[in-house]
């Protein structure tokens, strides 16, 4: 009789989104098991988008607005239809919309600003399941619509 591997899965926690701080860094309250939680800032793994200051306002603002879209269960538009954000969509807090997550960290110990790797998973939205998918990687949404390029961290950014 064959079993599943009933070791848990290590660097993968359910968390609450606190905050959205731009289109890849994200503040989330960590539920590390026995009734622990830790609030951490994490940057998506394997993804960079455009900074929110600076020449690439704009577009880190788009990209902001889709992180928190599709943190909320909700489908952005593809970068190339999406207007300009409503200053409602890019707000920075949402413990509000109590929003819930599985994160993947990378490594226990945080990059050189302070921030944990992950990548982030939602539940698809209700009705938007193609073959049984329930949950979608939110780094690799962002890629897929064109918010985000993939990136290693390592030398320039795309």
């Amino acid at each position: 009789m064959t079993i599943e591997d009933p070791t848990p899965k290590r660097y993968h926690y359910a968390a609450k989104v606190l905050a959205a701080h731009d289109g890849d860094t994200v503040t989330l309250e960590l539920d590390l098991g026995l009734w622990i939680r830790r609030i951490e800032k994490l940057r998506l793994h394997g993804i960079d988008t455009p900074e929110v200051v600076g020449a690439g306002k704009a577009a880190g603002l788009k990209a902001k607005a889709a992180l928190i879209r599709l943190l909320a269960g909700l489908v952005p538009t593809p970068v190339a239809d999406a207007a300009a954000p409503l200053p409602s969509e890019i707000g920075g807090d949402l413990r509000d919309l109590d929003i819930e997550c599985m994160v993947q960290t990378f490594k226990d110990a945080p990059d050189k600003f302070g921030r944990l790797l992950a990548r982030i998973f939602v539940r698809r939205p209700a009705g938007d399941a193609p073959s049984g998918a329930e949950w979608i990687c939110v780094n690799d949404e962002l890629i897929a619509l064109g918010y985000a390029k993939p990136w290693n961290g390592q030398g320039a950014r795309p």
